[in-house]
């Protein structure tokens, strides 16, 4: 029987390209764990930009449609922090019709995953508030405040109830409002 001779070179140069690869392998998950830490980061300048945006704005109803962009920011990421600035924006919009609307419905996606009922209230608020209203935005934000709700719906396994939205009070919105 015939042994093929294995030089100690060739099983060093062997030995050394597995450590080769597992050295690149570490290094390629080291990056990538680092690449996706920034995003925390990448949030916290997201929001203070908005924030020195928001302290240098005058008006309220500025204000208010500034935490409500950082409201819908923050809802799918942290739904406390979504509703802090959703409630915020509720205080300074009073007494304005569409942003008080639109505070609700940012309210309504600050709750969307975590609290149905809450986040259907919200979105029927819209509705009460921004019913009346035929400005181009207000019929665009109640569209998409009654597809949520239907969304809602849907969720709880109310297709039949979301379609129905979808054709009786989103679509006919959307073409009032142009969209």
């Amino acid at each position: 029987m015939n042994v093929p001779f294995i030089s100690w070179d060739s099983m060093r140069d062997a030995v050394m390209r597995v450590y080769y690869f597992i050295g690149f392998v570490i290094i390629w998950q080291v990056a990538a764990c680092s690449a996706f830490a920034q995003l925390p980061a990448q949030d916290g300048r997201y929001t203070d930009s908005m924030d020195i945006i928001l302290q240098a704005a005058r008006q309220d109803t500025a204000k208010a449609a500034i935490l409500n962009q950082l409201s819908d920011y923050w809802s799918e990421k942290d739904s406390a922090r979504s509703v802090g600035y959703a409630l915020r924006s509720l205080q300074l919009s009073k007494g304005s019709g569409y942003y008080t609307g639109a505070a609700h419905f940012y309210l309504g996606g600050a709750y969307f995953y975590n609290d149905v009922a809450k986040s259907k209230k919200e979105y029927l608020s819209v509705s009460s508030l921004l019913g009346k209203d035929t400005s181009r935005q207000a019929l665009s934000l109640l569209g998409r405040a009654w597809h949520n709700y239907g969304a809602l719906l849907q969720r709880q396994d109310s297709s039949k109830a979301y379609m129905d939205i979808l054709l009786n009070h989103t679509k006919p919105l959307a073409r009032a409002a142009k969209d």
